[in-house]
């Protein structure tokens, strides 16, 4: 399996590569196996926590 990474930035706007690039990866299937098991929601909100946490640090050492 092939990881492709691309950067988006928020202030651009999506090229018609990049939509179409978008499109053709939602609809690939997800796999899951030992290595990266699927997570329950109160994993996935826990995640989200920790997210939200980080991105305000960065903010504040921002200003």
């Amino acid at each position: 399996m092939v990881t492709i990474r691309k950067m988006l930035y928020e202030n651009e706007p999506l090229t018609q590569e990049q939509i179409k690039q978008i499109e053709e990866a939602d609809k690939r299937p997800i796999f899951f196996d030992e290595n990266c098991p699927k997570l329950t929601e109160s994993q996935l909100m826990e995640i989200a926590a920790m997210a939200a946490e980080q991105r305000a640090e960065r903010r504040k050492a921002l200003q």
